[in-house]
């Protein structure tokens, strides 16, 4: 389905099970949202507003995000597997197992989010920043490119 929302201002808005594949979101405002299992693949973000939006289990897959912001977003077990990315802004977010690989997240900021158990693996860090990210340990960064900021390699699992 293709839907298009563009400059929307959906403030705290509650949306279980959303379906919006391929939607265009672009400099949406979905701050404080609910998208609990929202299916956003595929779907054109750039610029939109997600601080503080409550997302598990959402799939984002193979979407386009530039210059998104997450900010304090809860994102467990979401999913941006094969996603664009680039310059997005997930400070402070709870990614416990979401997954991220395959994506290009060049220049995004994950500085102080949460990483429990989640997946980076083959995906673009480069220029990206983990300054003061929590359980970095227990996150999958097997055979991930660039070279990220803030990221201890010895404290890196693979795997």
């Amino acid at each position: 389905s293709f839907l298009l929302l563009r400059l929307s201002l959906l403030l705290r808005l509650s949306f279980l099970l959303l379906r919006l594949v391929g939607a265009h979101l672009s400099r949406a405002d979905l701050s404080g949202a609910l998208l609990a299992a929202a299916d956003l693949k595929g779907a054109t973000m750039h610029r939109a507003l997600f601080d503080r939006a409550t997302m598990p289990r959402a799939d984002l897959s193979e979407a386009s995000l530039s210059r998104a912001s997450f900010k304090h977003a809860a994102l467990t077990e979401s999913c941006f597997a094969k996603s664009e990315v680039t310059s997005c802004d997930f400070s402070g977010a709870n990614l416990a197992f979401a997954d991220l690989s395959s994506a290009n997240l060049r220049n995004s900021n994950f500085d102080g989010a949460d990483l429990k158990g989640a997946s980076f693996s083959t995906a673009n860090l480069q220029g990206a920043t983990f300054t003061g990210a929590m359980n970095v340990e227990t996150a999958d960064f097997s055979t991930f490119l660039g070279n990220p900021i803030g990221l201890d390699r010895a404290r890196l699992r693979a795997g």
